[in-house]
């Protein structure tokens, strides 16, 4: 059955033809017709491939698929949080002043509903879902992958196994890409990260291109840009010292830090390095941020 629209609520009228434990794809077909918006939300290999691919968080049920939800949680006594933003004063001699203030309130504790991180498959000019078993213990993942679709593209379409590809696919996944090798200062890591930085709100961008400027002054050996569930993060590599650093593009965030092997660690979901605690530090965008980047990589 083909699907229209923005989003739905109930799945059961759209799969009435599905008997209890079923196997089904959500997909999309033809989607040469639809290749400026599946460049946009991730996939950008050939099309004469196969990739799966995690589309990029543009909108709100893609955020939720690759980012998660916050939840507040008004139960527990609220904690402080700080946040970070730049100023610009002029005294009454005309002199200009700039710098970054920190703001600590009391916030209610939030709780995260982990993300379902659903990776599209495209084959032969199909994109398709996971194989999923129709259950009442899977519609809501059933209507979540729908939903995705109808805010990509507009329209999807339920498929059976008898009308989609049977051999197993082999997938390619596109998490990273890696720029040429060679030293990255902070001049030519600039250059690298212009489409990345321009995509930022003004009132944060100072800040943002502040933290990629420290760790770049370090001159690492390569960077990285993420493409999927890390999409908004940025890798710098000091291979000598093993040391791997992930930089969100996000403000009140944090950066995450690798040793070992940076290829395996780029292949990890979000959810399975933070449920899993497999960074080697964890440093929050506070007043000590600086300090705790220069003596990791020092």
């Amino acid at each position: 059955m083909i699907i229209n629209g923005k989003r739905i609520r109930n799945i059961d009228k759209y799969l009435s033809e599905f008997q209890e434990g079923e196997h089904l794809y959500i997909g999309l077909q033809n989607v040469e017709m639809y290749c400026d918006e599946v460049r946009k939300y991730g996939l950008l290999g050939d099309l004469s491939e196969k990739y799966a691919f995690l589309p990029r968080p543009i909108k709100s049920v893609t955020n939720f698929n690759a980012n998660g939800r916050w939840v507040i949680d008004k139960s527990v006594p609220r904690e402080d949080r700080t946040f970070e933003s730049e100023y610009h004063i002029v005294d009454w001699h005309g002199n200009d002043h700039y710098g970054t203030r920190y703001c600590t309130k009391k916030c209610y504790h939030s709780n995260l509903i982990p993300p379902p991180e659903i990776e599209l498959i495209y084959t032969n000019g199909l994109l398709l879902s996971p194989l999923l078993i129709y259950t009442h213990e899977n519609k809501n993942i059933i209507k979540h992958t729908i939903n995705m679709y109808l805010e990509m593209f507009g329209v999807c379409e339920t498929l059976t196994e008898k009308y989609t590809p049977k051999q197993t696919i082999t997938m390619e996944r596109l998490t990273w890409t890696v720029f040429p090798k060679g030293e990255y200062p902070w001049k030519k890591a600039k250059s690298y990260l212009g489409a990345i930085l321009n995509t930022i709100p003004t009132r944060h961008k100072a800040i943002i291109s502040k933290r990629h400027e420290a760790i770049a002054k370090n001159v690492p050996d390569f960077m990285a840009i993420g493409d999927q569930g890390f999409w908004g993060y940025v890798i710098y590599g000091f291979i000598k010292k093993g040391i791997f650093i992930f930089e969100s593009n996000k403000p009140n965030n944090a950066t995450y830090v690798f040793r070992g092997n940076w290829k395996q660690a780029s292949k990890l979901t979000k959810s399975e390095i933070l449920s899993g605690q497999l960074q080697e530090a964890r440093i929050i965008h506070d007043k000590k941020w600086n300090n705790g980047i220069s003596k990791l990589i020092s």
